[in-house]
This record gives C-alpha cells, sequence and structure tokens, in this order.
C-alpha cells in the first residue's frame, strides 16, 4: 500500500503525455495493439527544401534542438542520492544499476528508460533513501519532530527536499500534492513516517528522475527558446561530473550567470578541476576504446611479457 501511495503521488502532478507521438496507421487485421511482423517499419519522409535536418551545417539557417527529457543514469542517480541524504549516508541500491545501452555508451539517453522492473527498483530505492532523508531533516528543520506536525512546518522540509532533488526552485503548486500527502498520513501514522511518504514521492517523481529541456522565456523571432538558468546548471553538472549541481553553480543559475557563453565557459573550466569529471573523462576514454574488452584479448605472454591487461581496465 504504501509503494502504490508513493507512486500515485510521485505521479499526481504530470500531466500530458511524455514522448507521445502521432498515430501509425496499422495494416489491416491486426489486433489493436500488436504490430504486424511482416509491415515494414515506415520510413521518416525526407526533409522540406526550406526545412532543413537538424544539426545541418548551414550557417545561415537557425539552429534548434526538440524539448528533451533526459532519464539520469545510475552514477548520476547515485550522486543525487548521496547529495540528498548526505556523502555518509547508508548506501542504497541504485534502480538504474542494470542499464543496458545498444552502443558502446553507457549513458546513451535514447536507451534509458523506465520499463516496469525498473519503476519498481525506483520504489524500492525511494523508501530505503526517505528514511535517510527524514533523519537528516531532523536535524536541519527539528519542528519535523513536534507532534503534531505543522504544516508550515512540512511544507518548509519538503520545499527544501524537493528544491534539491528537482535541482531548481520548486512551485507552490507542485509542492502541494507532497504537503497534503503527508498532512493527510500523520492523522493515522507516525508523523515521521507519513513525512518519509512525502518525500518518497518526491524522489519517484519524474521531476527528479528526468532531467528536463524544455526552454524558458519568450521564443525569438524563429520560435526558438533558451534553456532556463536551472536547466543549464543541470545540463553542466551532469554532463561534466555525473553528479547535481552544487551551491556555485545553482547560485549562477538564480543569478542569470549562465545565460552568456562567458558564464557557462567558467562553470566548466571550474567543474573540470574537480575529482568527478576526471572520473567521467575516464570512464568517457574506456568505452570509446573499449577497454574492457582488453581482458579477453589473447596475447603470447611469451612475446608481450610486460602485457598487464587489467592496468587498463
Amino acid at each position: 500500500m504504501r509503494r502504490l501511495a508513493a507512486l500515485a503521488l510521485a505521479t499526481s502532478a504530470c500531466l500530458g503525455e511524455i514522448g507521445a507521438s502521432a498515430p501509425v496507421d496499422k495494416p489491416a487485421g491486426d489486433p489493436p495493439g500488436i504490430p504486424s511482423p511482416a509491415a515494414p517499419r515506415p520510413m521518416p519522409p525526407p526533409p522540406a527544401p526550406d526545412r532543413p535536418e537538424a544539426g545541418a551545417c548551414d550557417r545561415a539557417r537557425p539552429q534548434s534542438s526538440p524539448a528533451r527529457l533526459v532519464r539520469l543514469t545510475a552514477p548520476q542517480f547515485d550522486a543525487l542520492a548521496r547529495a540528498l541524504a548526505g556523502a555518509k549516508a547508508a548506501p542504497t541500491s541504485s534502480p538504474f544499476a542494470h542499464d543496458k545501452t545498444a552502443g558502446r555508451f553507457s549513458g546513451r539517453a535514447e536507451d534509458l528508460g523506465m520499463p516496469e522492473l525498473v519503476v519498481d527498483q525506483l520504489l524500492d530505492a525511494s523508501e530505503a533513501l526517505a528514511a535517510q532523508i527524514v533523519a537528516r531533516l531532523g536535524t536541519e528543520w527539528p519542528c519535523t519532530k513536534a507532534r503534531p506536525l505543522a504544516t508550515a512546518c512540512v511544507q518548509d522540509a519538503l520545499s527544501t527536499v524537493a528544491t534539491r532533488a528537482f535541482r531548481r526552485p520548486v512551485t507552490a503548486a507542485e509542492l502541494a500534492p507532497f504537503v497534503a500527502a503527508v498532512t493527510d498520513a500523520a492523522a493515522t501514522l507516525d508523523p515521521a513516517l507519513a513525512l518519509q511518504l512525502g518525500v518518497e514521492g518526491i524522489l519517484a517523481s519524474p521531476r527528479t528522475v528526468f532531467r528536463w529541456e524544455r526552454g524558458d522565456g519568450t521564443p525569438d523571432v524563429h520560435g526558438r527558446r533558451g534553456l532556463s538558468g536551472h536547466e543549464l546548471a543541470s545540463l553542466i553538472a551532469f554532463a561534466v561530473t555525473d553528479a547535481p549541481p552544487d551551491a556555485e553553480l545553482l547560485a549562477a543559475a538564480a543569478s542569470g550567470g549562465l545565460t552568456t557563453a562567458e558564464g557557462r565557459r567558467q562553470a566548466m573550466a571550474r567543474l573540470w578541476d574537480g575529482e568527478a569529471a576526471r572520473a567521467v573523462l575516464a570512464r568517457f576514454v574506456r568505452e570509446t576504446f573499449r577497454y574492457d574488452g582488453v581482458l579477453d584479448a589473447f596475447k603470447d605472454p611469451a612475446k608481450y611479457p610486460f602485457h598487464r591487461p587489467a592496468a587498463l581496465v
């Protein structure tokens, strides 16, 4: 019951469809929802002369990218968990530890989905992590230990968690379902368990699990929107360090410091000097050259006595 409640709460504020596409005509006689195995996959129409493909090297035309939702990878979710529960928190089982991608790179966004098993693992991880976060909130927000829980205290505590989890300021409308769930549950549950239910919902929310790139502000004359400061902060932080934005990067996002190319360059240069960035770069090189496969490569030890494949991985 708690798992169902957390899942319902996590998705309660979702509107519309993620990844929806136009319907495709099916051959007659196919059962609903089952494509014909003999039917060829429809090919996309060629681009119109006045609408070249994205990425075309025509500097005279404005370039843009579609809005994206990118699911966090296993290392990124683990780093977010440490940021929320504290570096010394007990490790939890990552819901994305068994991701499989089609290419050589472990972070291919198009291969990172949310099948039923992954959703189940996410709920397990959220429950374990929420208990640690609630314990930490007791120090940061002593009012959460009061009996009964005050609604204002619940709002402040959950706003802190949601802002960190979403990597941006949270609105009152976004926070309202989580606060309502905690206050309702507190009538029959121990307040700490009630608060944990709200934190579980935040952790399992698509706003936590996905990185949003929808753009912000007024479109330009070509209909394009630039990424918001907080979207840029998440993009930079996860790309360079596989971790959520730190306090300095979030401050730059809030002040508009990432709206210029120079501001973004400075932010990336600072992150590149850290240990996390070096680990990301090492993994990229290892996956690019498939160093993991060196353990299966045979070399005659008589001819290559210096060969130490384990040193490469």
